[in-house]
């Protein structure tokens, strides 16, 4: 004989009955059920970020990319759920657009680059603001212009010089002069760069040019008392033009160069960390979702990049005979000592 069907049934999900009468009490029955035994969803807020940049192809399309695919990821790492966002985009060119956008108090602002940086700071905003992809230098130029009691933070393109330094230490360790030649825009830099080098145990020899056309001699002395050149970026020193004279006579004084971007390895300089796109605007959407969970609050003004690579040349390594550890044994060695 067949046993009866066993039907579970949720009280949430039942439905009428033949033999349930009187549709009033029926009614008081579900509602009542409904309100003790069955879980509320979780109510999400939606959040608006709008995103300014001056144009939306190359490194800046790569960040914003990486934010939105990487949001999600960076709020369950946080075990603190996501808001709903209503990710906006707003372009430099289209001004009208953009001041409609701002106008509609988005819950965050991210700025990629400085031109963006630029605009938001002349042009005041209540909304937060995240600067991104931008320099610290840029960025402390402006900073004093941004209204008090604004919350805001910023992410630097520009890694540093503590983790410079260790990257010298683990890449060459025999050499212990270093060298800096900076510029009009970069000479503020000098306390910072000195407090570095001495935390890290290097002998520090900085020039400052004031007219470009002493660079060919201020570099020449300066590498007659260095054994590595450490490149910081500065508009006087390192540009289009003068970039291929100090890479050959760096390679004929035989000192190498620590760059600051993939570019400069690829021109000639030995070995640079930088950071990727796609790693900068990961970091971007852990910030981000750092912010909604710390009830829309930054809990740093100054962050540099989190993830970082090492671009390295092998030939120039192999003409100046320079063994190298191996890229992921940098990294390795540069993270540990983040921590």
């Amino acid at each position: 004989m067949r046993e009866p069907a066993v039907q579970t049934i949720s009280p949430c999900t039942r439905r009428p009955q033949r033999g349930d009468s009187h549709p009033r009490r029926l009614l008081q029955w579900a509602f009542w059920l409904v309100v003790f035994l069955c879980p509320p969803l979780p109510a999400q807020a939606m959040v608006k970020v709008l995103v300014i940049s001056n144009n939306w192809t190359g490194v800046y399309q790569g960040v914003e990319n990486a934010i939105r695919k990487q949001f999600v990821p960076a709020c369950a790492a946080l075990e603190s759920g996501c808001p709903d966002v209503e990710w906006r985009k707003a372009n430099l060119d289209n001004e009208e657009n953009l001041r409609i956008q701002i106008a509609e108090h988005p819950g965050l602002i991210v700025t990629l680059g400085g031109m963006a940086a630029h605009w938001v700071v002349e042009h005041p905003v209540a909304s937060p603001v995240l600067f991104t992809l931008i320099p610290h230098q840029t960025f402390e130029a402006m900073a004093s212009s941004l209204p008090g009691g604004l919350e805001y933070s910023a992410l630097f393109i520009d890694q540093p010089f503590d983790r410079q330094f260790k990257l010298i230490k683990y890449a060459l360790p025999k050499r212990k002069k270093v060298g800096v030649l900076l510029g009009p825009t970069s000479s503020k830099l000098k306390p910072s760069l000195l407090e570095a080098a001495s935390r890290n145990g290097f002998t520090l020899n900085i020039a400052v040019l004031r007219d470009k056309a002493r660079l060919g001699r201020s570099l020449q002395r300066l590498l007659d008392v260095s054994n590595v050149l450490l490149s910081v970026p500065d508009p006087l020193v390192y540009n289009r033009r003068s970039i291929f004279s100090i890479l050959l006579t760096t390679y004929h004084s035989r000192v190498p160069v620590v760059g600051f971007s993939k570019a400069y390895v690829k021109a000639g300089a030995l070995i640079a960390l930088y950071s990727s796109p796609e790693q900068i605007g990961k970091h971007t959407a852990e910030l981000i979702a750092t912010f909604y969970r710390d009830a829309h609050t930054f809990s740093s003004k100054n962050v540099y990049p989190r993830y970082f690579s090492v671009a390295m040349n092998a030939n120039v390594a192999r003409s100046l005979e320079i063994r190298l550890p191996e890229e992921d044994e940098l990294i390795d060695l540069l993270q540990g000592a983040d921590r």
